[in-house]
């Protein structure tokens, strides 16, 4: 990891795939937190991605060998986001989260600020 003008350069161990329409990139923090949606930028060869330098790299440590580097997910923004709301998040064993998550949709609470037309006292 490097940066230099604003730009941080991630190197990766697997071929980036530059044919996704939009590719973004995720990172996933040593202290297990997700990042938000990065555009991401060809750089050098397959193995090398830009992204505009965020202040949380600062806290990335990467010659320690008992800490596991962040992780990087790159994907397609071709499709619009999902809006869902987290029901269950459980731990695995290999450091990830497996996650259920329930549709949102606004109907479903159209009538939360409603008046009850009965007598509840």
């Amino acid at each position: 990891m490097t940066t230099a003008g604003g730009v941080t350069t991630f190197d990766v161990s697997e071929p980036l795939d530059w044919t996704f329409a939009n590719p973004r990139v995720y990172l996933r923090y040593q202290d297990g937190k997700a990042s938000r949606l990065f555009e991401a930028s060809p750089t050098g060869d397959n193995y090398q991605v830009s992204v505009p330098y965020q202040s949380e790299f600062a806290d990335i440590l990467l010659d320690d060998p008992i800490i596991e580097p962040p992780r990087l997910i790159f994907c397609s923004s071709e499709s619009d986001l999902y809006h869902a709301i987290v029901s269950e998040i459980v731990p695995q064993d290999d450091g990830t989260c497996e996650i259920t998550a329930r549709q949102y949709r606004a109907e479903f609470y159209d009538y939360d600020d409603a008046t009850y037309p009965g007598d509840v006292a």
